[in-house]
């Protein structure tokens, strides 16, 4: 990851005495900020629900205060910007994420993409991408579709 995310975690949510599974859970935080974010982007129109279910996602998610909710969010922005494809994301999603947890976050990308009440072909393809880049078979990725 790049040394902002290092910095960022650093300063403000890992102490000197923390483990680098303390790390790594901070890390999948960012990861999947970003894809919700990315997804958001996705089809030119951040509309405002689409924010509302990406910010209670995050903290519902990993109970996170207010504050480093909010800067975490600012630096997934900034990740996204340097990023030049959705792999050092989905990569971080393979080496913690259960099975399950997968699932979850595609439930949760198709939550983001329904909240404006419709879902645009931007959104689908991402959703589908990533759904590729971290080996969700087609079935459970239909399957999360209609469960939202």
């Amino acid at each position: 990851m790049l040394t902002g995310i290092r910095d960022f975690f650093n300063s403000r949510m890992v102490s000197a005495n923390e483990s680098s599974e303390d790390r790594s859970k901070q890390e999948i935080q960012l990861a999947t900020a970003a894809l919700l974010i990315e997804l958001a982007k996705a089809d030119l129109s951040v509309d405002e629900e689409e924010w509302r279910v990406i910010v209670e996602t995050l903290e519902e998610t990993f109970d996170l205060p207010t504050e480093t909710l909010q800067e975490l969010v600012t630096l997934a922005e900034e990740e996204l910007q340097q990023a030049t494809d959705l792999f050092q994301f989905t990569q971080l999603v393979n080496q913690h994420y259960t099975y399950k947890d997968k699932l979850y976050l595609l439930r949760t990308m198709w939550q983001v993409a329904f909240a404006d009440g419709k879902i645009d072909k931007y959104e689908d393809h991402l959703i589908r991408k990533v759904a590729g880049l971290i080996h969700v078979p087609h079935a459970d990725f239909i399957k999360t579709k209609h469960s939202v």
